[in-house]
């Protein structure tokens, strides 16, 4: 959805990324994402003072 892109934007090396499509293929692409974005937020909770 094109509103949300701007929430799931990667920012690495100076670049930003945002989805286009979901990844993966159709099937699998939610379990994917929600297990890709866990690992994520779980570094930055590590790394973060909040």
């Amino acid at each position: 959805y094109p509103p949300h892109r701007p929430y799931l934007a990667i920012d690495a090396m100076g670049k930003v990324y945002q989805y286009r499509a979901m990844p993966f293929g159709a099937r699998h692409s939610p379990i994917f994402f929600a297990q890709t974005l866990a690992i994520v937020l779980s570094k930055i909770r590590r790394e973060s003072d909040i």
